[in-house]
């Protein structure tokens, strides 16, 4: 029988694996704006190859990834030495997406799927999908108590408020983390698999001043006509950074409602 007929017909069981489940809030929103403008199509592109690229390019500790337009699933073993560096990914990933003015929301649980090149399914992600729609609400990736009871807890890129871990690299610590693992130009490999240069590690601004930047383009968001719940969205992460620089809150500024 050929292998991959021999495939189809295998009964698999379930792996018990930390499941993660995130999408691009908006992003309906997103191709509705980018309408038949090739420049605002490739950026839309270019979002998704991105986190698909970067996801599945060789690493220490590798991933199953399934990807479909905005929305990605990651699954591994639930390793203690493994599990804080794909949260620490997930982090820089969070924080250069929000960069180019696209939000993440997600969550990050533990439970049984059947993942590979092919399909992705099974009660894990249920129930990080669980997560990502009716837990985590704002643009922040929610991590299950579970997945830190089996795998140890995370520091450094965290937070933890109204009984909620979440991720949090908007700090200017973090930033400069990023900064310095990104000192060493790329391996030629990175480029031969359709990896731009180190665009995401900010390069040598101030950490202040790259939260300032993205600020900025929360603001933008913020002052255009937006629906309350979307709205509500943005202004939280806008206000958590406000907070952190002192500056406004987002509700200071007059709102624009769409028509």
């Amino acid at each position: 029988m050929p292998e991959k007929l021999e495939d189809f017909y295998r009964n698999p069981s379930y792996e018990r694996r930390v499941v993660v489940f995130y999408d691009v809030l908006g992003w309906r929103s997103k191709i509705e704006t980018a309408g038949a403008e090739p420049k605002e199509i490739g950026e839309l592109r270019r979002l998704v190859l991105l986190h698909s690229r970067l996801l599945r390019q060789p690493a220490k500790f590798p991933f199953n990834v399934s990807t479909f337009s905005d929305n990605v699933v990651i699954s591994i073993g639930p390793d203690r030495a493994v599990v804080p560096f794909l949260l620490r990914a997930l982090a820089i990933i969070q924080l250069s997406t929000v960069s180019r003015g696209f939000l993440l929301r997600g969550g990050v649980a533990i439970g049984d799927i059947c993942h590979d090149d092919e399909v992705v399914f099974g009660p894990g992600l249920v129930r990080a999908y669980d997560i990502e729609s009716n837990v985590a609400k704002f643009p922040r990736i929610v991590i299950d108590q579970e997945v830190l009871d089996t795998c140890g807890p995370i520091s450094g890129f965290n937070a933890f408020e109204d009984g909620l871990h979440f991720l949090d690299p908007f700090t200017t610590d973090f930033i400069r983390f990023m900064q310095r693992g990104a000192k060493n130009s790329p391996p030629p490999e990175h480029f031969e698999r359709g990896l731009p240069g180190p665009e995401f590690s900010f390069g040598g601004t101030p950490a202040d001043s790259v939260l300032r930047s993205i600020m900025r383009g929360l603001k933008g968001q913020i002052r255009s006509p937006l629906a309350d719940k979307e709205w509500e969205k943005v202004a939280w992460l806008y206000d958590r950074l406000a907070a952190r620089l002192g500056v406004p809150r987002a509700s200071s500024y007059p709102r624009v409602r769409p028509e």
